[in-house]
């Protein structure tokens, strides 16, 4: 019997490809990182960002910028939050497409968007032109996956936007397991995912919160940023960490983490749910 030889190789993320370190990022912090680094290698995708579109609601699921900036999750949240997602062409169209199929790519110049405040806002401001959307689901509920370039970049090239096609149905596939791990709570969806529960749950806890400070810390738990925050409220990113803060002192907790294990305790008592089997 001939002998084997074996080369040994170092194993590490450096060595695995783009779809590999995509797939071992589900469920993780890392997602949203790593779904843009496998679109740049496809078509050169420079921002990235996740939407859900459910309930006649928008909600961002996730952003990336290649610079490693809070470009891309600035302008979700600006997006979202300020209803720009209502005036744009690209979204309504490609929503009005998944009538007749269920995943879709769509190519857009966003320097013929008509709309100059949306165009101003959310793309032009940041020298964003050209985007793809990359949709799945059906006009009620559908995910959305964001896909820009910058004028210095130019559009995608064809080549790149075939590649992508090509993938796209295994993209999508990867965002919603992803989705499935880390947006449902399916043991108590409301105590995580119905703002205006988790604000009255806050209201209502002991000790008693001052009303910004209890609005502040609902939207942590539900998951929005704090320029989101900001935006959602009226008031300065800096006033928003200064509620934050204030809240820890009164609560005497030290972490985000901290307080969703004190409002889940409170969330128990207010609506007498058992999370058995839940931290």
């Amino acid at each position: 019997m001939a002998n084997a030889i074996f080369e040994v190789v170092p194993f590490g993320a450096s060595n695995l490809d783009p779809m590999s370190r995509l797939v071992g990022a589900i469920g993780t912090d890392n997602f949203s990182h790593e779904l843009l680094n496998y679109v740049n290698d496809k078509c050169g995708a420079e921002h990235c960002s996740v939407f859900e579109y459910k309930d006649s609601q928008l909600r961002g699921r996730g952003s990336a910028s290649l610079d490693h900036s809070s470009t891309s999750r600035h302008q979700s949240d600006l997006y979202v939050m300020g209803g720009y997602w209502r005036r744009d062409p690209g979204l309504l169209e490609s929503q009005r497409l998944l009538d007749d199929a269920r995943l879709g790519l769509m190519r857009q110049d966003l320097g013929e968007v008509s709309d100059v405040e949306l165009r101003e806002k959310i793309w032009s401001s940041q020298d964003v032109q050209h985007r793809l959307l990359l949709c799945s689901g059906t006009r009620q509920s559908a995910l959305f996956v964001s896909l820009c370039r910058t004028g210095e970049t130019g559009d995608f090239p064809s080549e790149g936007l075939h590649e992508l096609a090509h993938t796209s149905a295994a993209v999508i596939a990867i965002v919603r397991k992803h989705a499935a791990i880390s947006w449902t709570v399916p043991r108590f969806p409301a105590a995580l995912t119905n703002l205006a529960e988790i604000e009255s749950c806050m209201a209502n806890a002991l000790p008693r919160l001052p009303r910004r400070e209890f609005q502040v810390c609902a939207r942590l738990i539900y998951g929005m940023t704090t320029y989101g925050i900001a935006l959602d409220l009226g008031i300065g990113e800096g006033s928003v960490m200064t509620y934050r803060k204030r809240t820890y002192e009164r609560l005497h907790i030290a972490s985000q983490r901290e307080l969703l294990i004190w409002y889940l305790g409170n969330w128990e008592k207010t609506f007498g749910e058992a999370l058995v089997g839940h931290a």
